[in-house]
């Protein structure tokens, strides 16, 4: 299709798409961690053990911290396509849905020892509700201010004027050895709630000390800010010629990527130098792949990728599975097959779950517009949304790519 022609719904199905690939990156890096419970363990064979550390090579530096800030600017995105929908109603319903997310969150936990990233997106989605609302020049400023991680320079400069670093009271990964610790001898009912509350307190914890909370709150800013300028969609109209901004990203990530090779040391301040420029660098080449997707996606990915669009659309019900298999396989209530896989079987694994997630998605929406947890997620909202402001019900929009 000529670029010129393309029509709004081939451009949100590259977004399913490209939600779909970060989604299936995100699953992945959860398999080969084995969903941060404390167990791991290489094969026997010698040959199987290059293999899992080529996995685990290319897992951290494909993947880490890129796929995830994709699916954080995709949510931004469609935190726009929500305003977009919902007109002067959308700051209440949206509040709703986010405190709604937050149930997600919790059931998801339940599989994770340290928590899951569902609760920071209901979170910082709580936070900007009140930001987006302000002119886009202010937004776009906000987003990279928080893109600059500001609360590891101030922490670096409180460090330097204290001689101690007053903002780490509580250690995620202290938490965290606790929780291990705990896991491995107490009842399927006191795993659950470890995972409920000090699992979901580690997570955030770690988000703050790791730079994420801040970041995924510019990510999401930014994120509604070019969803509200139109630019991603011009920038997928323009095919290959939207090529001419990878140098940007491009040129930021080598120099960050040159800085941080050239620090020593082992102090505060060089640690938390350390965290920024990794963010920026995973920062820069997750724009990489986003402009890459959206130049080629019409002329070439399309093709590879229509099958995915479902899946992508469905991100939150396979996303509540992945994390369903995972504990099942992982937990110490469950299978516990941490020690018992290698990474180079567990991508077999996770390959085969994807694959069915897949078909299963495609079969279920094609007589469906919403996934099982989208449309409970989508109903829940408007019931909770219209008892709380005794407002008409909301009109059905037909948008299935939200």
């Amino acid at each position: 299709m000529p670029h010129v022609k393309a029509n709004i719904n081939n451009r949100i199905n590259a977004l399913d798409s490209m939600r779909a690939l970060s989604l299936i990156a995100i699953t992945f890096r959860h398999f080969l961690t084995r969903y941060n419970y404390d167990s791991f363990e290489y094969a026997a064979d010698g040959l199987v053990v290059r293999m899992d550390r080529l996995v685990e090579f290319a897992d951290f530096h494909l993947f880490y911290g890129k796929a995830y800030a994709i699916f954080a600017f995709l949510f931004g995105y469609s935190l726009f396509l929500q305003q977009k929908s919902k007109g002067s109603g959308f700051q209440k319903y949206m509040a709703a849905r986010l405190f709604l997310l937050l149930v997600f969150a919790c059931f998801n936990s339940i599989f994770f020892p340290s928590g899951d990233i569902l609760l920071l997106y209901a979170i910082v989605g709580l936070l900007i509700l009140p930001v987006i609302r302000v002119r886009s020049r202010w937004l776009l400023f906000i987003a990279l201010f928080f893109l600059l991680q500001p609360i590891e320079w101030i922490a670096m400069v409180t460090d330097l004027m204290t001689k101690g670093n007053p903002l780490s009271v509580v250690s995620s990964g202290a938490l965290k050895h606790d929780l291990d610790t705990a896991l491995k001898s107490v009842s399927v009912g006191e795993a659950i709630w470890l995972n409920l509350t000090k699992g979901q307190l580690s997570a955030f914890i770690w988000s703050l000390e790791s730079g994420r909370l801040a970041q995924t709150i510019g990510l999401m800013l930014l994120g509604f800010y070019v969803g509200k300028k139109g630019f991603l969609l011009r920038l997928i109209a323009e095919g290959r010629a939207a090529l001419r901004y990878l140098y940007i990203p491009l040129f930021i990530g080598i120099f960050c990527f040159s800085i941080s090779h050239l620090m020593v040391g082992d102090s505060y301040q060089a640690q938390k130098l350390d965290i920024i420029l990794s963010n920026w660098i995973n920062l820069c080449v997750a724009a990489l792949y986003v402009m890459i997707f959206v130049s080629f996606y019409e002329k070439t990915i399309a093709m590879y990728t229509a099958h995915l669009n479902a899946y992508g659309r469905m991100s939150l019900s396979n996303y509540l599975f992945q994390s369903l298999v995972g504990g099942i396989l992982f937990a110490p209530f469950g299978f516990d097959l941490g020690d018992t896989l290698s990474s180079t079987y567990l991508v077999v694994v996770c390959f085969t779950m994807i694959v069915y997630q897949v078909i299963f998605s495609n079969i279920w929406l094609q007589q469906r517009n919403y996934g099982p947890a989208e449309y409970i997620w989508r109903r829940a909202t408007s019931i909770f949304f219209q008892i709380k402001s005794g407002n008409r019900p909301i009109p059905d929009y037909n948008i299935k790519n939200i």
